[in-house]
């Protein structure tokens, strides 16, 4: 009976290290628990970056242009005030290589989207909407490791039109949980 037991308890070992023992629930909860406190901290830093990334920035006065004949609006923030401001929001919320793959580039180009003027910073003259976050954004979390996992998040719906989803995939670098990429999807939920 014993030699049964022990024969049964190897068999049960080699075959969860082979394809893997479902974890406790307990244990499953709380990586869950911890990936949504992630995204409660991170979600509303990537609105505010994405807000002011597409122009939603207060400003002042009226446009003036570049020696490009580029037309800006001066930024009145006490939180943003130079290009590096700027830049340090978006390395608070995103992975460095999602930056170079997805923002460097405003910064960059003929026309970048912030510009530092006589000292002051100032953001080039757009024109866009922004989706907001749906009154319950996270729909659902998948693939969690110990240094990353994904979520599906939720934009719009209500009076802000139709609800449409986004996959965010967060990572874990120096300690220091961040958004490494962000697949969008065009259409809209029904």
């Amino acid at each position: 009976m014993k030699k049964r037991l022990y024969n049964l308890i190897f068999i049960i070992t080699i075959l969860c290290s082979l394809t893997g023992c479902p974890e406790n629930s307990e244990n499953a909860g709380v990586k869950l628990n911890a990936a949504t406190d992630v995204i409660n901290e991170i979600l509303p830093m990537y609105v505010e970056a994405n807000k002011i990334l597409n122009g939603y920035i207060e400003t002042e006065g009226k446009v003036v242009e570049d020696e490009s004949g580029k037309a800006y609006k001066k930024v009145v923030s006490d939180k943003y005030k130079s290009v590096d401001d700027i830049k340090n929001l978006l390395n608070s919320v995103f992975a460095a290589e999602y930056i170079d793959k997805k923002y460097n580039k405003i910064f960059e180009r003929d026309y970048p989207a912030f510009k530092e003027i006589e000292g002051q910073l100032y953001v080039a003259v757009m024109s866009g909407m922004i989706k907001p976050l749906s009154s319950n954004p996270i729909e659902e979390i998948n693939n969690i490791e110990k240094d990353s996992f994904s979520v599906v998040v939720k934009f719009g719906g209500g009076e802000s039109g139709p609800e449409s989803k986004s996959t965010f995939y967060f990572i874990n670098q120096n300690n220091k949980w961040l958004i490494n990429n962000i697949e969008n999807y065009n259409e809209p939920i029904n």
